[in-house]
């Protein structure tokens, strides 16, 4: 008996029964934000997960949202403060090859795109799917678009949204935390209009269209039932370079 109690605390020593990949996304975020050089080998574990391992952790949505917006957060802070050069081409930024996970080089792209908007066109304003959808793409995606991301991602721009680390038991009211503390903050009622964020505009059909604008302000409060009915000015998006945006 002895024998097989010992064998069995051998084998839960060396053995992560479920989630390895989200553990390492808050301790990677959290290691980027501190400027820990643990980043660098935490970068690395995230790259050696298994992917099979990874798929079955992730099996909802709320563990897909918050590990895949920890990992694409945390890696533009991680790339820009050692190379912030990097921004001066944002679209050969957001597209480069760059960051590898569990076994699959990425670019933020694929991740905000592909994983986080399940396979939407860039520059469809979210009304069509890709054409090509790759097998990594297929295997992680979330089930069902969330336009709270939208609020939640930071590419390094001054206009971004401010960010914190996402845990899976508790991401939908983190998301709701950062949607409201962005549109407070980012949006004016005139007397015949409403400036609102440019995020509405370049991922409306994400939020379901101008109607579906109006409805996620009235859902934070942002303006009254009245103020709603306003004509929508997308604002103006700030693209300078802005790091370290940790909102806690």
């Amino acid at each position: 008996m002895k024998n097989i109690l010992v064998f069995f605390t051998l084998l839960s020593s060396t053995i992560s029964f479920s989630g390895e990949g989200l553990e390492l996304s808050y301790s990677f975020f959290k290691a980027v934000k501190a400027n820990d050089n643990g980043s660098v080998q935490l970068r690395a574990k995230i790259a050696e997960l298994n992917p099979e391992t990874l798929s079955k952790e992730l099996d909802k949505d709320e563990k897909r949202l918050a590990f895949w917006i920890n990992i694409y957060n945390a890696n533009i802070q991680f790339l820009l403060k050692r190379n912030p050069e990097l921004f001066n081409d944002r679209g050969a930024f957001f597209k480069a090859k760059q960051i590898t996970v569990a076994g699959e080089l990425l670019s933020f792209d694929l991740i905000e795109h592909g994983v986080l908007r399940r396979s939407k066109s860039k520059l469809s304003l979210g009304y069509f799917g890709k054409l090509k959808v790759s097998k990594f793409e297929k295997l992680f995606r979330v089930k069902k678009v969330d336009p709270r991301i939208h609020y939640a991602l930071n590419c390094g721009a001054k206009s971004c949204p401010s960010i914190s680390v996402y845990h899976a038991d508790k991401v939908n009211e983190e998301l709701d935390s950062s949607c409201k503390a962005y549109l407070t903050q980012n949006h004016k009622v005139n007397e015949n209009s409403i400036e609102v964020p440019v995020l509405f505009s370049w991922f409306r059909a994400d939020f379901g269209g101008k109607r579906g604008v109006r409805k996620f302000l009235l859902r934070y409060d942002i303006v009254s039932k009245e103020d709603s009915k306003k004509s929508l000015v997308f604002m103006d998006y700030d693209w300078t370079l802005a790091l370290n945006p940790y909102r806690d």
